[in-house]
């Protein structure tokens, strides 16, 4: 098939591209969704930590990253955020409303 055979044929707007999954399972908006996907996580690594220890393995934030259905960079933006909330003293059960700007 010829270059511009294959254009000719992309050209039309496509449905399935409109219908796609969002990039993750996991919207974090407010604080409160932040702090319980920081704490999924991090309970999962402890849990998976300990069954890999019995079988002298190690387990890597990116199995947690997978099993949560997020990207391993997301995983580490969001435990930033949540680290920095917790420096500048943001109380999670106060501020569970809080929405983050997550564009910028």
């Amino acid at each position: 098939m010829s270059v511009q055979a294959a254009v000719n044929m992309n050209d039309g707007y496509d449905e399935e591209e409109s219908n796609k999954k969002l990039r993750s399972d996991i919207v974090v908006s407010t604080a409160s969704d932040l702090l319980q996907i920081v704490t999924h996580a991090k309970n999962l690594f402890y849990k998976y930590n300990t069954i890999a220890k019995e079988h002298n393995q190690k387990i890597s934030w990116a199995m947690i990253s997978k099993e949560l259905g997020i990207h391993v960079k997301v995983r580490e933006k969001y435990a930033r955020m949540h680290s920095r909330a917790l420096q500048r003293g943001l109380d999670f059960q106060k501020c569970g409303e809080f929405v983050f700007n997550l564009l910028k």
